[in-house]
């Protein structure tokens, strides 16, 4: 290929991946800067059923435990609130941690 032998166009695919990695993190070691804080929510009822939709009369998709911290929105929509796609919770059951940005 245009006289570089394969191992040279390797090597410049992975300077010029580590070059686009530094400039993106600011040029600063990739880890070395905090994760910006979103919001994130802790069980606080013994089970709490992880639902569908926005309501107690969705499907339930899987449970979460006591103690258990997941990221959510910061919205709360009828009482719930979401922790993705089609993952919701009843608000009453969970509270945000002391590090949370949940509006």
């Amino acid at each position: 290929m245009w006289g570089i032998p394969t191992r040279g166009v390797i090597v410049l695919g992975v300077l010029a991946t580590a070059g686009a990695m530094y400039v993106a993190n600011g040029g600063e070691r990739l880890g070395t800067r905090p994760a910006p804080e979103g919001c994130r929510v802790v069980v606080i009822t013994d089970t709490l059923d992880v639902r569908s939709g926005p309501a107690r009369t969705q499907p339930i998709v899987s449970t979460l435990r006591r103690g258990t911290v997941v990221p959510a929105g910061a919205a709360v929509h009828n009482g719930f609130r979401r922790l993705a796609e089609g993952k919701w919770v009843a608000d009453e059951f969970v509270t945000p941690t002391e590090d949370s940005a949940c509006g």
